[in-house]
C-alpha cells in the first residue's frame, strides 16, 4: 500500500479522483488491520511497517477522521513505540482537519493570492523547539523544501537555539 501511495503521489501527473480512492481502499484496509492488532508499533512490526501505516493514516480521507483521531490517540499513548516525527505530522494533519491550529507547523495550504503558505500555528514563537524536540527541521527550512517555497507566518521569528 505503501509504494502504490507513494508512486500515485510522485507521479507528474496526479490523478485526484483516483488517488482519493485508493487512499480511501487503504484506510479501510488499515482499519481492518488496527482493529485486529492495534497500533502498528516498531517493536512488534519493525520500522518500516510502522512508517507504513501512518503513511495510510495520514493520507485518510477528511471524512475518515475518527479513525485518523483514534490512531494518534493510539501513537500519544505509546510514544516510545512510534516515530515522534510522525506522531507530530499526524497530530497537525488531525489538527487541521478539526479546525485547530496545528502545533508542529507541517501542513500547508494555497491562500488566496495563490501562494503557499502555513494552516494556523498555535504559540509559534515555540514552534522551532517542538519540532526540534520530535526530530524535524526548523519551519524556516521546512518552508524552502516547496517550490515555489512557503511563506512563512508574519508572527514567526527563527530560534536560532534550534537550528
Amino acid at each position: 500500500m505503501k509504494k502504490v501511495d507513494q508512486e500515485m503521489r510522485n507521479s507528474p501527473n496526479i490523478d485526484w479522483d483516483e488517488l482519493t480512492k485508493i487512499d480511501q481502499k487503504h484506510t479501510n484496509i488499515l482499519k481492518e488491520v488496527v482493529e485486529k492488532y492495534g497500533l502498528i508499533d516498531i517493536p512488534r512490526f519493525g520500522e518500516e511497517i510502522s512508517k507504513s501505516a501512518w503513511l495510510i493514516v495520514q493520507h485518510a480521507p477528511k471524512s475518515d477522521i475518527e479513525f485518523m483521531e483514534k490512531y494518534l490517540y493510539l501513537m500519544l499513548s505509546h510514544q516510545d513505540k512510534v516515530s515522534p516525527k510522525n506522531t507530530a505530522l499526524l497530530e497537525d494533519r488531525v489538527n487541521m482537519y478539526l479546525g485547530k491550529p496545528q502545533v508542529y507547523g507541517s501542513q500547508i495550504k494555497s491562500n488566496s493570492e495563490g501562494k503557499m503558505e502555513f494552516y494556523s500555528i498555535e504559540n509559534i514563537q515555540e514552534v522551532d523547539k517542538r519540532r526540534f524536540f520530535v526530530g524535524l527541521d526548523t519551519l524556516a527550512n521546512y518552508a524552502k523544501r516547496f517550490s515555489p517555497e512557503v511563506v512563512l507566518p508574519k508572527d514567526y521569528k527563527p530560534d536560532p537555539n534550534y537550528s
